[in-house]
Parts: C-alpha cells; structure tokens; sequence
C-alpha cells in the first residue's frame, strides 16, 4: 500500500463556496454534491480571492452505504439458489451505476460467474436500476445459483454467504471484509492507509433442507470502537436461519495512532463471519 497522504495535488475540483459544496465536473455517475472516491475526506487547498485549506467532506458512513436483503434456499442435495437486492447509496452507488453503465446485460451472467467463483462457481444474472437516475439510490436485483455448496448428511456444516454484491475499489468480490484483510495485515503502520468502505447492512434468510436442528451458531457481536462499530446476529426458528449484518467504519483514512482500533475491530468482524454455522438431522 502506498503510503498517505500524497505529496503531490494530483487533482482539481471545482467549489462553490457561497454554499461550501465541493463538485467533481468530470464525474458521470455521482449524485450532485457528492465526490468520486479518491476524492473524499481529503485536504484541498481552496484557491481564489479567499484562499485557505480545507478538507472534503463524504466520508460518513451513512452516506456511503449498501443494504442488501438475501433470500437463500439450500436444498437437499447441496445446492444453493438465492434472490437478493441491493440498494446502494453514496459510493456504493456511484460504483454500481458506473459498473452496469459499462457491462452489457450480455455479461451479466459472467460477471455473476466471477463473484462466485470464490464459493465454488455457479450462474445468475443481475437486474440492475436505472443508472441515470444520480438522485436516487441505484438499486441492484440479483438471482443466481450454487451448485454443491454444502454436503447435508446426518452434519451439516454451512457457512451464511453475504454476496454477491460489488465493492468500490476492491474489484468483483462477494466478502468485502476479507478484501480489507491487506490493509489490516500487520500489527502496526508507519502511514496512514485508506478503507472505502463506509457502512454495510445485509440481512439474509437461509431456508435448510427439512429436518436439521442447530449444534452450533456464532454467538450474539457487537463491538465499537474508535474506528468504528460492528454487529452480527444468527438465528434459528424451525429450519430457517435469519441473520443481520452491521458494519460502520467511520473513516476513510486511518492514521498509525487509529490503526489498531481499525484492525481490532475488523479482525472481530473476521472472527465472527468465519464461524461455520452447523446443523445435525433429527
């Protein structure tokens, strides 16, 4: 990772100060008032009859967030099928409306491929929002299907998918958490390094093959900190399995001195989503 911040202006944008609203002229899919990426929580040295320093604004979680709602089915022979939507906000959208802009609905399908390969492959298509549409939320529908993804016998041992969905600045990847797991490697930094991530909401539903009983959930997170906040819920009521998702980070970019608390608050977050959720067949 390259150390931050810079040492070079590498960027003009424009400013309209009677209403302190920054506005990026070259960017075709942000909501008006919003910055691409690069382009937030960032100093700028505002030039003009008043020159002075600031710093751009859009780093809060809130206005950089990805609700998704998962509806899972596994069926007895192992198989996966799954229906979900995404309603994107802030960057999470800026990065939707430019990827489906760009990929053909021809594409789908392997573009759907390739964020499932990590969970052993599988097809689906999404059914994307309009992506002109900069005012609104750009929502995202997803259908797809998994092949051999558990093995049910008298154990089942099935880990809870949180995807697909796409992550700004992380390429295709269903588990944007684990795509962190290269800024959160070492103990300690010497310079800053930046996330892009915001906040994150998914709540899925996962329907077992008849006649499962839970041996094993991962317990009841919470955690905040400094960096900022993380929650994680599984549930069992007759087979179907409910769990909720919260992850708030309250930066973009992370100083050496806040490193540790950013590192030990997505370390938990790691910890929890990894936990096998495991059934036994009565």
């Amino acid at each position: 990772l390259l150390p931050l911040p810079g040492l070079d202006f590498n960027h003009a944008i424009d400013y309209l100060p009677k209403y302190h609203v920054f506005l990026d002229a070259t960017g075709e899919f942000e909501t008006p008032g919003q910055l691409a990426i690069g382009e937030r929580d960032k100093d700028v040295v505002i030039s003009g009859p008043h020159p002075r320093l600031a710093r751009t604004p859009g780093a809060e979680p809130a206005h950089n967030k990805l609700v998704y709602d998962a509806t899972l089915h596994l069926a007895a022979d192992g198989t996966l099928s799954g229906s979900a939507r995404m309603t994107t906000h802030g960057w999470w959208a800026w990065f939707n409306r430019m990827i489906f802009s760009e990929v053909p609905p021809g594409a789908y399908g392997r573009l759907m491929n390739m964020l499932l390969t990590p969970s052993g492959g599988g097809s689906g298509t999404f059914q994307p929002g309009n992506p002109q549409l900069l005012d609104l939320p750009m929502q995202v529908a997803a259908t797809w299907t998994t092949p051999a993804y558990a093995l049910p016998g008298k154990t089942l041992s099935v880990p809870l998918p949180a995807g697909p969905y796409l992550v700004p600045s992380m390429a295709g990847t269903s588990d944007p958490v684990s795509a962190l797991t290269a800024v959160i490697g070492p103990d300690s930094r010497r310079h800053s390094v930046s996330t892009y991530f915001g906040e994150v909401d998914w709540h899925s539903t996962l329907t077992l093959p008849a006649g499962y009983a839970p041996t094993y959930l991962p317990p009841e997170t919470r955690l905040r900190n400094a960096a900022g906040s993380f929650t994680y819920t599984v549930q069992d009521t007759d087979g179907t399995v409910s769990a909720s998702y919260q992850l708030k980070l309250d930066h973009i970019v992370y100083t050496p001195a806040q490193y540790p608390a950013l590192r030990a608050l997505m370390l938990a977050d790691l910890r929890a989503q990894r936990a096998p959720l495991v059934f036994h067949h009565i």
